[in-house]
């Protein structure tokens, strides 16, 4: 379970508190915003060390060769980047919930809806061991800045249509609009 993000200006979503109340069955909190990150950054959701990463996946009991299936409480809002960051640091076994919690919800499927806090780690952590893939597939500033030039790679941008066009306000304070090149997947 993916944790809170701002969805539009001044709306939040809170899924710690979401989560607290209910959620898929066995499911712990992977938490981007507080936890699984690159502390050392003044930036939301940057990737953390593969280190961190290791240390935090092995507290939710997560090992090598087990199958983690990604969700958030939105649909399939947040999910793909904790996908991306389990695939990024070498763990093939992943998948995104097709259709989040709210899917799981409209099928039927059990909720465990037992008090549970966020800071949940597993009963029986586990040893976790990352093979991160090349540094190729993450960019920094300054690659992506050069790549304004080079066009090396196609940016995508997921956010919505009217925030990638600037005509929307961001819900953090970053400048609204996009980088020179990119492409939004968003209408």
């Amino acid at each position: 379970y993916l944790p809170s993000q701002e969805r539009s200006p001044g709306v939040k979503f809170d899924a710690a508190a979401d989560f607290a109340a209910r959620r898929i069955p066995g499911a712990l909190f992977f938490d981007f915003d507080q936890k699984v990150k690159d502390a050392s950054s003044d930036l939301p959701h940057m990737m953390p060390s593969s280190v961190h990463f290791a240390k935090c996946v092995g507290e939710l009991g997560v090992s090598n060769g087990q199958h983690v299936i990604v969700y958030d409480g939105l649909g399939v809002w947040s999910s793909p980047r904790a996908w991306y960051m389990f695939k990024a640091m070498g763990h093939s076994l992943v998948s995104v919930l097709d259709g989040g919690f709210p899917q799981w919800e409209k099928e039927g499927h059990p909720v465990d809806t037992a008090p549970k806090a966020v800071t949940d780690i597993a009963a029986k952590p586990t040893p976790y061991v990352c093979s991160p893939l090349p540094n190729r597939n993450l960019l920094d500033l300054a690659a992506v800045e050069d790549n304004v030039q080079s066009g090396k790679y196609q940016l995508v941008d997921a956010r919505p249509g009217p925030r990638f066009l600037g005509e929307a306000p961001e819900p953090r304070p970053i400048e609204s609009g996009h980088i020179q090149g990119s492409f939004s997947v968003q209408p």
